[in-house]
């Protein structure tokens, strides 16, 4: 099988990232993982199963990681993702200067009720 061909240096680092990324990224650390499930010679639909995502996943992650190799794993495939900002950087920093200033300085009067 071609996934058994995996280079035993590939594997450490894999095995190292893993360790590191267990507390910091927990998206990252599934991905590592299964690539080491692959490496190892765990089936893909066993690993897909375990990791609860589609077969198909579980090959585009072994595609990409053997397309772009380690520097995708440790993190460069998670750039640009998420949803674009609603706001411009100039927008962004009047609101968190209104945030940090408090309502009182543009003349709101906050009252505390208390029964």
């Amino acid at each position: 099988m071609i996934y058994n061909d995996v280079d035993a240096f590939f594997v450490s680092k894999i095995i190292n990232k893993i360790n590191q990324l267990k507390n910091l990224n927990i998206e990252l650390y599934r991905l590592a993982q299964a690539l080491l499930w692959v490496s190892e010679g765990m089936g893909i639909k066993k690993i897909a199963r375990l990791m609860n995502v589609c077969v198909k996943t579980i090959f585009n992650w072994l595609k990409t990681f053997m397309y772009k190799g380690i520097g995708w794993l440790i993190g460069q495939h998670y750039q640009g993702r998420g949803r674009k900002a609603k706001l411009t950087k100039e927008q962004q920093k009047i609101l968190t200067d209104l945030i940090k200033d408090g309502p009182e300085t543009r003349g709101a009067q906050w009252r505390a009720y208390f029964h």
